[in-house]
């Protein structure tokens, strides 16, 4: 049987009080520390607030009491995720795929990690793009026309771009 702390925490948390979900089930889990269920159920409450040194240091302790537990190592990626770390939720998916190799869950997180992954590969190539194919005329970038300044003749610059002389 669960806890009713437990079912009152993931109703709070369900019903999108998640503030209040964590509290009650943090307040649950320090009459039952070994509750692992309520450790879950408070990983996914932080996970949804985004706290995720939270949900690592919950799964830590579920973990420590339970390595076979497939869902911990599921909030596991998802918080390493969130936190930017892909090749450590990888691993943490591995694991999980380890203990349950067909969870649906951990195919719709591994087709997520690759979106985010191709996304900030295109990301990169272009923020790489954008630097190497901008190129100003001596002082076009504070507004100016390319005109010569005193600072551009300081430079070497002493005359605008497309001027060959």
């Amino acid at each position: 049987m669960i806890p009713p702390f437990i079912q009152r925490g993931r109703e709070l948390a369900r019903a999108g009080d998640l503030d209040e979900a964590v509290r009650t089930l943090r307040r649950g889990l320090r009459a039952e520390p070994l509750a692992l269920e309520g450790r879950l159920a408070l990983g996914e409450a932080l996970l949804a607030l985004g706290y995720h040194d939270e949900v690592l240091a919950e799964m830590r302790i579920v973990l420590d009491q339970d390595d076979s537990s497939c869902a911990a190592h599921l909030l596991r990626a998802e918080a390493l995720r969130g936190m930017g770390e892909g090749r450590l939720a990888e691993r943490a998916l591995d694991e999980a795929a380890l203990i349950d190799p067909a969870n649906p869950r951990i195919a719709g997180l591994r087709a997520k990690e690759r979106r985010f992954s191709l996304a900030d590969r295109l990301s990169a190539a272009a923020a790489v793009d954008n630097d190497e194919t901008k190129s100003y005329r001596p002082n076009e970038a504070k507004g100016g026309r390319g005109e010569t300044t005193d600072e551009t003749a300081e430079l070497g610059l002493d005359h605008p771009a497309g001027d060959d002389t």
